[in-house]
């Protein structure tokens, strides 16, 4: 049985235009700040001998929308095979038997009478058809070219399958990598703000504090743990969307993105129309529609065929014709100086003729047929146009977007380092010149929140 071909680095795959734009949401996704958080995911323990990227492997290979395009290349396979069989003979067998109930005919044996095994009606009669097509002015070959180029863009939708649930899978992975790493920052910001609430509370309690300080700093503490909680959710949320659809946890998920990161390219490659998947399959559409066109064509002319038969009468009958008899029997007949059995008797004969079939008129269907033909051509080359218009408008959508992405991940980068600085500044001067745990409470939440 044919199989879909998916390269084992397709595991690891992702088309050009789909890197794009998870390099994009990734850079939205993570946390500059978190970036060196990504060697301290482990990858699940799924066995001794299977890897992240083995096990992606077969998770996204297994996965139905996956499987049913494998099943569709082999139906694909199968129509190959199934066109192929017109170059090959074919060999049909009947065997009937029954008894003549009415004989009001003139046909006659070479004695003159109708009790001949060929026309008695009687016994079990055998007839083998050997049938070989001889030439068809090429319409089998293009039934075979059709069936190919199907099976060709079957193969592409299966390729097309894999990389679409790839990405879900990537995208549905950083989407869960994101809320652990924002949730992993959120709960070290948080207690950094729980002390210094504590140490403002403290103040307060000395009577060296105000209640305003004291209810900004919880105020700043609420926003703090709404912020914690929220994120909380979205990981369960994203977590649950990874095991609704891939059956696999938040650990493989992150481990998965690691190896991701690893490997995937820095450079953005460029994808001509021409190298899109979907233009690709609607092309193999077109050409197999033009051997389609062309089979139509081939079908109004004569085939010429080489047929081969062998009939048997009475094959039940033992006795065979031309044995000597009495005089006296009843299946004797008098021929070339004996008297020999010429009836109820088993007989053969080998026959070959070569046939030119041909049809003479259909109603217009085959006319019909073919303007049906020109018409999906017609259709699947607008098709074509559309796609490399969107593919053409997606990438430069995504290549701006990208920059603009680019453009505010160096601003928030700048922004970071700046609350960094300012917030290192305002702990070095706590104790000596001034003490204001709110400020500090309110730059942690500030940093929390870049």
């Amino acid at each position: 049985m044919s199989k879909l071909f998916i390269p084992r680095r397709q595991a690891n795959r992702v088309s050009p235009l789909s890197r794009l734009i998870i390099l994009a949401f990734g850079l939205v996704a993570l946390p500059p700040q978190l970036a060196v958080a990504q060697d301290s995911v482990e990858a699940p323990d799924a066995g001794p001998h299977m890897t992240t990227l083995a096990r992606l492997q077969e998770i996204i290979t297994t996965h139905p929308s996956v499987s049913k395009a494998q099943h569709d290349f082999c139906e694909a396979g199968f129509s190959v095979m199934q066109e192929k069989t017109a170059y090959y003979p074919r060999l049909n067998m009947a065997l009937s038997g029954g008894n003549k109930m009415v004989d009001k005919t003139t046909r006659g044996d070479e004695f003159g009478g109708s009790s001949a095994p060929e026309y008695d009606g009687k016994g079990v009669n055998l007839s083998l058809t050997l049938n070989q097509q001889l030439y068809d002015w090429g319409r089998t070959g293009a039934a075979v070219n059709k069936a190919s180029l199907n099976r060709e863009a079957a193969n592409l939708r299966g390729i097309r399958a894999f990389d679409e649930k790839l990405f879900e899978f990537y995208k549905a992975a950083l989407v869960y990598e994101r809320e652990s790493r924002v949730l992993e920052l959120y709960l070290s910001a948080a207690k950094a703000i729980e002390k210094e609430i504590a140490a403002i509370e403290r103040r307060f309690e000395s009577g060296a504090g105000r209640i305003s300080e004291v209810r900004a700093a919880q105020i700043i503490g609420l926003d703090m743990e709404t912020k914690t909680q929220s994120t909380e959710n979205r990981q369960v949320i994203a977590e649950r969307n990874l095991a609704n659809n891939f059956e696999v946890d938040g650990a493989f998920g992150r481990a998965a993105i690691k190896d991701f990161m690893a490997r995937r390219d820095e450079a953005i490659e460029t994808v001509e129309p021409e190298q899109n998947l979907e233009w690709r399959i609607r092309e193999a559409d077109l050409r197999a529609a033009g051997y389609d066109y062309k089979r139509l064509k081939a079908s109004r002319l004569p085939v010429i065929s080489g047929v081969l038969v062998g009939q048997a009468w009475d094959v039940d009958d033992k006795k065979s014709c031309g044995d000597v008899l009495a005089r006296s029997h009843p299946d004797a007949a008098y021929f070339n100086g004996a008297y020999r059995r010429y009836s109820n008797c088993n007989t053969y004969e080998l026959s070959g003729r070569v046939e030119m079939t041909m049809p003479l008129y259909d109603g217009g269907l085959n006319r019909a047929q073919r303007a049906q033909v020109k018409a999906h051509r017609r259709s699947i080359e607008a098709d074509m146009s559309a796609i490399d218009r969107t593919h053409r408008a997606d990438s430069l959508r995504v290549q701006q977007v990208l920059r603009d992405t680019l453009m505010k991940l160096a601003s928030q980068q700048r922004k970071i380092v700046e609350i960094e600085q300012q917030l290192e500044s305002e702990r070095r001067v706590q104790g000596q010149t001034r003490v204001d745990p709110l400020k500090l409470a309110s730059l942690a939440f500030d940093l929390a929140r870049a």
